[in-house]
Formats: structure tokens, C-alpha cells, sequence
């Protein structure tokens, strides 16, 4: 007679509830380093705004912060790579006289919206540090968080976290 080998119910009910708490006490770390990420693109980007204008105020020199296209234009979405480049001729385009500070590069997963200051989806700083045009915001959102950077016309910048809904 052969003996039969298996889980009991006990056994298999002990698992399935040690799997359950597992898993309840996973979701908050997860969220929170989903959060973590986000915030830590929003200090990369804020501090490539900050340096911006720091340099534009420091040199007397117009600097862009935006995204640029194959052709150095500067482009109304913001995707994975921000650029701050000195532009000394206040277009909006990397031109082959004009000196590249930065790149900021943030994680696919955070979404970036600019809203205000133009349409051209720049940030332009004058030569006395300050925006031509009206207060702007950079929405950053991922996994259902939300950081808001704002930018005033003098130049300010300020970072809001959006509570989750």
C-alpha cells in the first residue's frame, strides 16, 4: 500500500495568509517608493529651474530651461530630458554659439505638463533673472501622485505636493 503525500487544508490556509499579509504590507512600500521617485525627479528638475536662473542673474546672460527636438528647438512637451542652455539671442533654440549647462533627465515613468508662460513650452530667464510672462507650473505626476512646481514671474520657483484623491 502506497502512502499519499500532500498539503493539508491547515497547512495550505497558513500559507495562503502568510502570502495575504505579505502582500497588504508590500502596497504601502511600493507607494512609497513610487513617491520617493517622484520626488526626487521634482528636486532634479527645480534645481536645473534654480541654476537657471541663478546663471542668467550671475553672468547677465538669458538662459532657457525646455525639452529640444532634433533640431535644438525647444518643444511645447516635456519628455524624459530637460536641457538648460545659455540663449543669447532670446529664441528659444540651442544655437551652435550658445553653451549647454545642463541635462536633467527624469524616470519614464513620472508624466511632465507645462502650463503657462507662452505657448513654446519654455522657461526663459532675462538677464536680470526674472520671466518676461506670467507665473507657469510644471505638473508632475506618477502612479498616482502629484508634485507641482511653480514658477513666479520674478523668477521664484516653489515645489506643492497635490494630496492623492
Amino acid at each position: 500500500m502506497s502512502k499519499l503525500t500532500g498539503f493539508t487544508l491547515l497547512e495550505c490556509c497558513t500559507c495562503l495568509s502568510i502570502l495575504t499579509i505579505s502582500s497588504c504590507l508590500a502596497l504601502p512600500l511600493i507607494n512609497a517608493l513610487e513617491r520617493g521617485q517622484l520626488e526626487q525627479d521634482a528636486n532634479n528638475i527645480r534645481a536645473a529651474i534654480t541654476m537657471a536662473r541663478t546663471k542668467a542673474l550671475t553672468t547677465s546672460t538669458k538662459t532657457t530651461v525646455c525639452c529640444l527636438d532634433s533640431t535644438n528647438a525647444c518643444t511645447e512637451t516635456w519628455h524624459n530630458a530637460v536641457s538648460t542652455f545659455l540663449d543669447l539671442n532670446a529664441n528659444r533654440v540651442l544655437d551652435q554659439n550658445e553653451q549647454i549647462l545642463n541635462v536633467t533627465q527624469w524616470s519614464p515613468k513620472t508624466q511632465i505638463q507645462w502650463r503657462g508662460m507662452g505657448t513654446k513650452g519654455a522657461l526663459h530667464f532675462s538677464a536680470a533673472g526674472i520671466t518676461q510672462v506670467s507665473n507657469g507650473t510644471l505638473q508632475l505626476q506618477r502612479a498616482g501622485h502629484t508634485i507641482n512646481i511653480i514658477v513666479n514671474r520674478q523668477g521664484r520657483v516653489r515645489q506643492v505636493s497635490v494630496p492623492n484623491r
